[in-house]
C-alpha cells in the first residue's frame, strides 16, 4: 500500500489562521528525504553546494486538511554537502546511521531511506518556524514508528528523478534550477515557473500542501562554512531509458 505525502511541517488551524508547528524539543523521526539543491549563494561564506535532509516526526502530528484528517508533520535542514565529522552533516548521519565511518571512501546517502533518529525542533523568535536544530541517534529503548510518507530523492547527476523533482513545491524546484548543476544537466531548459530562486534566508520548504500552509523551515545557514567538502556517493540503481526521458522532457 502506497504511503501518503506529508502535507508539510508547518500550517494553519482549519478554523482560524493560527500556524501550527510541532512543540519544541526532541521527537522520534524517520529520515523521508534527501536532496541534492546544488550549488547556492553563501553570501559571505561564499557559494556551497547545499543538500537538503527532510524528517518525519512520527509522535507528533495535527489536522492540516481537514480533507486529509490527522498527518504528521515534516520538518527540514539544508546542509553543506559535506560528511567531514566536524560538519553538520556529516555529524548527522553518523548519528542517524549509529556509528561512525571512515574519513575515505564514499557513502550511499539513500541507506537513510526511513532510518530512525531523534530530531531536536526549536521555534524562531517570531515563532513562525520550526527549527531543526539538532540530530541524535534514534533512541535504545522503545521503538520508533513507522513513517507515514515514501522516501525519495533527488541526485543532480545522471540519475535525476523527474518524478521527484516535479513532486517538489514551486520554490524548490525553482532554486534547483538556478544551480549550475541543474543547468549543466540540462542547458537548454526553459524555466517552466515564473518567479526568481528565493534566497537562502526565505521560507521555502512549502511542502506539497493546500494554500496558505507553510512547511517548518531553517532559516539560519549552517555553521560549518570552512569545512572540506566531500561529496556524498549518488544513487547508481536509475535506468538509462529514465535517464534519456528526462533530459529529453528537458529540452
Amino acid at each position: 500500500m502506497k504511503k501518503k505525502k506529508s502535507k508539510g511541517g508547518s500550517a494553519y488551524n482549519v478554523n482560524t489562521s493560527e500556524r501550527i508547528l510541532p512543540e519544541e524539543g526532541m521527537h522520534n523521526a524517520r529520515v523521508v528525504r534527501f536532496l541534492e539543491l546544488g550549488t547556492q549563494d553563501g553570501g559571505e561564506f561564499g557559494d556551497k553546494f547545499k543538500v537538503q535532509l527532510s524528517f518525519e516526526l512520527v509522535d507528533a502530528s495535527a489536522v492540516f486538511n481537514e480533507e486529509n484528517g490527522e498527518q504528521n508533520f515534516m520538518v527540514h535542514r539544508k546542509y553543506n554537502r559535506s560528511l567531514h565529522k566536524r560538519s553538520d552533516l556529516g555529524k548527522a548521519v553518523r548519528a542517524i546511521l549509529g556509528k561512525d565511518f571512515p574519513e575515505e571512501g564514499e557513502i550511499e546517502m539513500d541507506t537513510l531511506a526511513d532510518m530512525p533518529c531523534q530530531v531536536e525542533v526549536t521555534h524562531s523568535e517570531d515563532g513562525q518556524y520550526a527549527n531543526v536544530t539538532n540530530v541524535v541517534a534514534a533512541p535504545k529503548t522503545g521503538k520508533v514508528a513507522k513513517s507515514e510518507n515514501e522516501f525519495i530523492s533527488l541526485y543532480l547527476d545522471d540519475n535525476f528523478d523527474e518524478d521527484v523533482f516535479d513532486s517538489l513545491h514551486d520554490g524548490l524546484r525553482e532554486k534547483i534550477e538556478a544551480s549550475p548543476e541543474y543547468q549543466e544537466l540540462f542547458p537548454d531548459a526553459k524555466p517552466k515557473r515564473k518567479g526568481k530562486a528565493k534566497d537562502e534566508d526565505e521560507d521555502e520548504d512549502e511542502d506539497e500542501k493546500p494554500a496558505r500552509k507553510k512547511t517548518a523551515s531553517r532559516k539560519n545557514d549552517d555553521d560549518d562554512e570552512d569545512e572540506e567538502e566531500e561529496k556524498p556517493r549518488r544513487k547508481t540503481a536509475a535506468k538509462k531509458t529514465a535517464k534519456k526521458a528526462a533530459k529529453k522532457s528537458r529540452r
